[in-house]
């Protein structure tokens, strides 16, 4: 085996073994499948089906933002959204409660996403606040 290929192996080994040891380290949080609730640590008072929905949901925020950062490389800060679930599920009203961003056109197509989010149907409408930081990738 050539020199390089050695260094290649031993750099993927390194980075597996990394990634397994920071998996092992890192808190373990998820949905219990037999009761559909979050397992792990979550902000106080916080809904576990609003917080799951809403992580999985995420991508799309941090794709507005990561567009929005190529046109200003130091856009960074804390967003708190405000929105309310329907009884249907439909996610309505969001504003934005308080931003570091200062991106109002940002914040308005994020605010936009949020109201595409959907959750399930509940007995009844609910209002939600959301706080999500966004920092750019070190």
């Amino acid at each position: 085996m050539s020199n390089t290929l050695q260094r290649l192996a031993v750099a993927i080994i390194v980075l597996v073994s990394g990634m397994a040891a920071a998996q092992d380290q890192a808190p373990r949080r998820g949905i219990n499948t037999s009761t559909g609730t979050m397992v792990g640590s979550l902000p106080p008072g916080a809904d576990p089906e609003i917080e799951a929905v809403f992580d999985r949901n995420k991508g799309a925020l941090y794709a507005h933002y990561g567009r929005a950062l190529r046109e200003n490389p130091k856009l960074e800060g804390k967003i708190v959204f405000e929105f309310t679930i329907q009884t249907t599920g439909e996610t309505t009203g969001c504003r934005i409660v308080s931003s570091e961003l200062h991106a109002p056109e940002l914040e308005q197509k994020m605010c936009a996403r949020v109201n595409l989010i959907r959750f399930k149907p509940r007995d009844a409408a609910k209002t939600a606040t959301k706080a999500v930081d966004f920092f750019p990738a070190a």
